[in-house]
Formats: structure tokens, sequence, C-alpha cells
């Protein structure tokens, strides 16, 4: 999950829009939005409000907005509190990112999430789950991952980087963790569950998607392996994803892809990930490119349509990428560098999906 960052900008370029002779282009850090020609020069500063930023009825009435912000689902808790979400479309063809509001000295020094009550958007909340298993500290949620146009500067330019299609899916984990038996003694057991949550295993001979890892046979035998040989714990990471999981479907049954591995509480690198799943017939999530880093490479690679099946109903195209430095690393800014880009027709897509 990415940090809902609202601050002071200053605007770093203003380009012609070549499809409409009233708008133009202008960049602040690493977003592009479409603007009125003339509102907005290079070093005006200003204010960027991100896409899935909620805005509640005092900010967008007093700003005149409303019209720019799309709505919520009615089964949301701040619908009824009239909030109303920042959007990213394509204006004449061009990718539009947020919402600019016009520099104030007042916003000087401010909290400016809380001066003006924005929440981040998160997917309506679902009924108590009944399946819910206790947490245990080895189980470990997966990195945070940053928009890279929140932090363009973190990858230095003709930095070696990997790039991976970022699927429309359920983030999921599995692996096999220690637990102290009834003596306190340290025991191998397996655990799965969604990004949030562990889930208890499956009564009864039914399914769960959650559990979707552990019937893998390569995931078995990879996880028992390692444990064998190190004694500490290993987890996958991997997004479940096809018919029924979202409003992409890919065009398959529900399925899995892989996009990281920890063992012992540390990440292996790609490398190793992509040796591991190779050797056990993991299924991974698409590398789209290997090589330098920049940010024209970055926009190029994060529309398009998607590699990973062959939709048959809902969006179609490519949800975005996700970036990472060939050699992992970590930055006092954001801790693990892994960062993503997500496509402005996903964000502008018609009946959304976003359960988890």
């Amino acid at each position: 999950m990415s940090k809902l960052i609202v601050e002071i900008r200053t605007i770093l370029e203003v380009n012609p829009h070549d499809n409409a002779d009233r708008l133009e282009q202008v960049v602040v850090g690493g977003w592009n939005c479409v603007v009125k020609k003339g509102e907005y020069k290079v070093g005006d500063r200003c204010v960027f409000i991100p896409p899935d930023a909620m805005l509640p009825p005092s900010f967008y009435e007093m700003y005149g907005v409303k019209n720019y912000l799309g709505q919520i689902p009615s089964n949301h808790e701040l619908a009824t509190q009239g909030y109303m979400r920042v959007r990213a479309t394509r204006l004449r063809g061009i990718p539009s990112y947020g919402l600019l509001i016009p520099y104030n000295e007042a916003y000087d020094n401010q909290d400016l999430v809380s001066y003006w009550n924005i929440q981040k958007w998160e997917p309506p909340a679902k009924e108590e789950c009944v399946d819910a298993e206790k947490e245990n500290p080895h189980f470990h949620k997966y990195t945070d991952v940053e928009n890279i146009r929140n932090y363009p500067n973190i990858l230095k330019n003709n930095e070696l980087v990997l790039c991976f299609e970022k699927c429309h899916g359920s983030s999921i984990r599995t692996g096999i963790i220690e637990e102290s038996d009834e003596s306190g003694n340290l025991k191998p057991v397996w655990a799965s569950g969604s990004h949030n949550m562990r889930r208890k295993p499956p009564e009864g001979g039914n399914k769960s998607k959650y559990w979707i890892m552990y019937e893998h046979e390569g995931i078995k035998a990879a996880c028992e392996y390692f444990y064998s040989e190190i004694k500490k714990p290993i987890l996958f990471f991997a997004e479940l994803y096809g018919i029924g999981v979202q409003d992409c479907n890919y065009g398959v049954s529900p399925t899995f892809g892989v996009f990281d591995i920890s063992i012992g509480g540390e990440y292996v690198s790609t490398q190793q990930r992509q040796m591991i799943c190779t050797k056990y017939n993991i299924p991974q999530l698409p590398l789209l490119y290997s090589g330098p880093f920049s940010m024209e490479k970055i926009k190029e690679l994060t529309d398009g349509p998607t590699t990973i099946g062959s939709p048959t109903t809902g969006f179609k195209g490519r949800e975005g990428i996700v970036v990472r430095p060939t050699e992992e690393r970590r930055d006092w800014e954001i801790g693990r560098v892994i960062l993503k880009s997500i496509s402005v027709d996903y964000l502008e897509r018609k009946n959304p999906t976003d359960s988890h």
C-alpha cells in the first residue's frame, strides 16, 4: 500500500497539448497533469492531490472541483458523508493524473491531508472473516510499494532495473513458519493468507483461494527443501488472478503468479527467485524489461495490453508495472526500493473492483 502524499509542489515543466489549443501539460514531481493553457508557468508553486485521494464536500465545494471528481461506492462508509474520489483520465488523448490547487501561503507548514480532512481510498470494509487465524510475526506482510511518481528520483538514470507487469488480482502469501507447541518448543507449520490477514486451513476438503499456493506441488517442495536446509521460515508472495477474482479476469481460471520470496525474513534477489521458481515449475508474473532506468521507459511500459492472459470481459489492458533495481537495495526515504507505476487507463476503467 502506498502513502497518501498531499503537499506543496513546484511546476517543473510546462508542455504543449498536441490535441487541444486551450490546454497544456504541466509536470509536478513525476506526475503529468493537463490544465488550462496559461494557468501555470515553470517555477510556480501549487498543491498536488494524487489519484485515489478522497475529498470531503467542504473541500470540493470551496474550490469548485466537484465535476473533476468521481463517485465512490454507495456502501463505502464515507459515501454518506459526501466524499468523492480524485481521478486519473485522458484529456484529448493525454494522460492527466490528479488535481492541482493554486498555492496559498496559508498552506505553508501544514499537514494538508489533515488540514482538508482528505482520506485515502480503501475498498469498502467487508464482513468479519470467519476463517481468521492468529497472527505470527514470521508470517509478515509484504513490502509497501510506493508510487514512482511520488519518488521520481529514488532510481537513478541508467541504474539497471527490472520491470514486471502489475497484475490486477488479490495479494496472497503462503509458506512454512515456526510456532510454539504446548511445551513451548518451536515447530514448523504451514501458513497462508491475504496481504492483511492470516487464514485458517480449509476444512472438510473445501477449497480456499488463500491456500491455492499450498496446493501447488512446486511450492510445497521448495518450502520443505529450504526449511529442512536452513530451519528458517520461507514465504512465497503472489498475486491471485483470474475469472471471479477482479474485474480483469485475464481469461483464465483462478491461478497465481509469484512476485517475491522471503527466507528468514529477508527477501531473496530477483535472480534467486527466478532460479527457485524455474527449478520447481512455479508460475511468476511476467518480466517486461531489463535494462537501464529512465522515466521515459517507465511511462512507455506503464500503458498497453496485458501480457498475462487474454481477458474476456471487463478491463483488458495493463494495470501498470512494478520496477525494482537489479541489485536489491534500501533507501532512507522509502526503505526497500520497489516502486509501481499505474496506468491511467486502468485508473479510469469502468465498473472497477478492488476487493482483496
